[in-house]
C-alpha cells in the first residue's frame, strides 16, 4: 500500500477513535471502558476500502449513545458497542468468534481496572486454547452439531434452490464453528478467510473439504441435499469419535444397575407384548423408542455394549420383535450377574410384603 494512502487511512482512524473518545465524555461520562482496533487493521490486510474494526468496550447502558453505523467515502463503519457481559461470555470458548479478545490493539483505556479486568479475560480464553480437548469443550462441539443437524433438517425439507441455499449455508456455519471448537482455534482473520483457516487444522472429518466445497458450489436443490448429506454423515462421525475420546466411561457396580432392569420390565415389557398381541404397531414403536432412550442413556455413561432393539424391529411380526425385545432383555439381565447385583423379583405379596418390610 502506498504510505500516502496508509497515511490518510490513519488519520481517518485516528479522527474517529478521537471522536467516540469526546462524544463519550460528552454523553455518557464512565461508560466508555476502552477501545481496541480489530481486523484488517490489526491484521495488516489493509486495502483502499477498509473499514476501521472496533471493539468499543462499555461499562454501562448509557454507553450506547456513542455507538453509531454510517458511510463514509463510500465505506461502511458500524461503531458497536460491546457491553463486558459479551466479553465474559466470549471468554468461555463456546464458539470461535473470540478474536476481539485475543486479536485486538488497544488504542485507549479509561483506567488501569478496565485493562486488568480485559487481560484476565484475554488470559482465560487463551488457557481454554492452550489446554487438552476436554468434555467441557466436546459438549460445546456437540451443542453445534445440533444446530447443524437442525440446518441440515430444513435442507432436506426444502422444496426449492433458495431455500435450500439459504438453510444449508446456516448449517455450513455451525459445522465451521464445530471444526474451530474441535482443533482448539478460532476465527482469526474474518468470514472471506474461514475456508483457508479449516484447510490448515490439524483434524479434519474423512473428505470434509471435498464435501464442504461441493456443498457451497451446489446449483440444484438435488445437488444441494446430496452434499449437505454426505458432509452432514462425516461430520457426525467425526463428532461421535470426538467425544468417546475424552467421554471416559464408568465401570457398572450393584449400586449403579440396582433397580435398572425392574423399571425396564416395568415400563416396557409388558407394553410390547400388549402391542404384539393387538397388533399394535404405534405401541410397539413407542415402547422400543423410550426403552432404546434408556438403553442409550446406560450405555453413554458406563462401560457396556450398546443395545440397538431397532435391530429386531418387524412392524409386520410384532411377536417377534417382542422376542427380540425379550433378547435385549436378557443381556441385560446379565449386566446384573456379571456385578453380583440381584433382580428384586417376588414369587407372592407376602414375599414381597416381608423383604420391603425388612428394608431388604
Amino acid at each position: 500500500m502506498e504510505q500516502a494512502l496508509f497515511n490518510r487511512l490513519k488519520d481517518r482512524n485516528d479522527r474517529m477513535i478521537a471522536a467516540l473518545i469526546k462524544k463519550a465524555s460528552i454523553v455518557c461520562p464512565g461508560s466508555l471502558a476502552l477501545i481496541g482496533i480489530a481486523g484488517s487493521f490489526h491484521s495488516g490486510h489493509i486495502h483502499e476500502r477498509s473499514d476501521l474494526d472496533l471493539c468499543i468496550v462499555i461499562n454501562d447502558e448509557d454507553g450506547w449513545k456513542i455507538a453509531s453505523c454510517f458511510i463514509l467515502d463510500e465505506v461502511g463503519h458500524d461503531l458497536y458497542c460491546t457491553p463486558w457481559t459479551k466479553l465474559e461470555s466470549m471468554s468461555e470458548y463456546v464458539d470461535p468468534h473470540v478474536a476481539n479478545l485475543l486479536e485486538l490493539d488497544i488504542v485507549y483505556c479509561a483506567g488501569d481496572a478496565h485493562l486488568e479486568r480485559y487481560l484476565a479475560l484475554r488470559k482465560k480464553v487463551q488457557d481454554r486454547l492452550d489446554s487438552p480437548f476436554s468434555t467441557e469443550d466436546a459438549k460445546n462441539v456437540q451443542s453445534h452439531l445440533d444446530n447443524a443437524m437442525r440446518a441440515y433438517a430444513s435442507t432436506m425439507l426444502s422444496d426449492n434452490v433458495t431455500e435450500a441455499k439459504y438453510v444449508s449455508a446456516k448449517m455450513l456455519v455451525a459445522l465451521e464453528s464445530v471444526l474451530y471448537l474441535a482443533n482448539k482455534t478460532y476465527i482469526k482473520r474474518g468470514i472471506r478467510r474461514i475456508p483457508a483457516e479449516i484447510k490448515e487444522m490439524r483434524t479434519l472429518p474423512e473428505n470434509f473439504l471435498q464435501y464442504y466445497h461441493a456443498l457451497i458450489a451446489a446449483r440444484t436443490v438435488e445437488e444441494i441435499k446430496s452434499c449437505a448429506t454426505r458432509l452432514m454423515n462425516t461430520s457426525r462421525a467425526f463428532v461421535l469419535e470426538l467425544i468417546s475420546l475424552v467421554k471416559a466411561k464408568k465401570e457398572i457396580t450393584p449400586e449403579s444397575i440396582a433397580g435398572t432392569y425392574e423399571e425396564i420390565v416395568s415400563n416396557w415389557r409388558n407394553k410390547m407384548y400388549l402391542a404384539a398381541h393387538t397388533h399394535d404397531a404405534y405401541l410397539a414403536l413407542m415402547t422400543m423408542k423410550s426403552c432404546q432412550e434408556f438403553y442409550d442413556k446406560f450405555a453413554t455413561e458406563y462401560n457396556v455394549d450398546r443395545i440397538c432393539l431397532f435391530h429386531g424391529l418387524q412392524i409386520e411380526d410384532l411377536c417377534q420383535s417382542a422376542e427380540r425385545f425379550d433378547t435385549a432383555m436378557a443381556y441385560y439381565r446379565s449386566l446384573y450377574t456379571q456385578v453380583g447385583a440381584p433382580v428384586r423379583s417376588y414369587p407372592s405379596i407376602e414375599a414381597f410384603e416381608k423383604a420391603y418390610l425388612e428394608c431388604e
